[in-house]
């Protein structure tokens, strides 16, 4: 592990700690031994356990509010916005599978540490998903693309089914049985709800 590899490593192993144990139940200790460093280098890269567990969140909401950013260009039709961030947002939440339950967790908590990251994101890079899908679903709506839906609900729906089966998997395999194969299931899932958000607000 080079020394730029270190603050990622950290932050891998932050994801997965806080995940299983909650912030207020994760240890420094147990994130330094999952990653592998001594708990000294957790304090010179992040200073404190509130300032790590803000990374870990910053760093999933960075990469979801570029996706959108991305995807919701005002030029862009509606079937090619909305399926290339379902697809996007899938991958993300694939490669960090504990991330919604950690969000569950903190926003059962009362969500103080997600509004600040999220504030912070709007702060530094000007990204705010109402400004980026409300007028791009509006101008749809108004260009006879999409039938008449609300932004907010619209966007609570896809980001919901997005998440749901990560967040609630150990009860899905329960009543569903173990998946073969998880890659082809949420190939399958993303699939699913294009095909759910199309039939929904895209008019043919």
């Amino acid at each position: 592990m080079t020394q730029q590899d270190t603050p990622a490593r950290i932050l891998d192993a932050a994801t997965s700690v806080f995940s299983r144990e909650g912030f207020k139940g994760a240890r420094m200790q147990t994130i330094a031994a999952e990653a592998g460093v001594n708990q000294a280098l957790l304090h010179y890269h992040f200073g404190s356990k509130e300032k790590l567990y803000k990374e870990v969140l910053f760093r999933f909401f960075s990469d979801v509010f570029s996706r959108l950013a991305t995807d919701f260009q005002a030029e862009t039709e509606p079937e090619a916005a909305f399926r290339g961030f379902i697809h996007a947002y899938m991958d993300i939440l694939s490669s960090r599978p504990e991330l919604p339950r950690l969000m569950v967790s903190e926003v059962l908590e009362g969500g103080r540490h997600i509004m600040e990251v999220v504030d912070r994101i709007f702060s530094q890079t000007g990204i705010s998903p109402p400004q980026l899908i409300r007028p791009f679903i509006e101008k749809a709506v108004a260009s006879d693309l999409i039938r008449p839906v609300d932004p907010m609900q619209t966007t609570i729906s896809v980001v919901g089914m997005c998440m749901f089966y990560f967040v609630a998997r150990p009860l899905m395999e329960h009543i569903w049985g173990k998946l073969a194969d998880e890659k082809v299931f949420i190939a399958q899932r993303k699939e699913a709800i294009i095909d759910l958000v199309f039939y929904g607000i895209i008019k043919r």
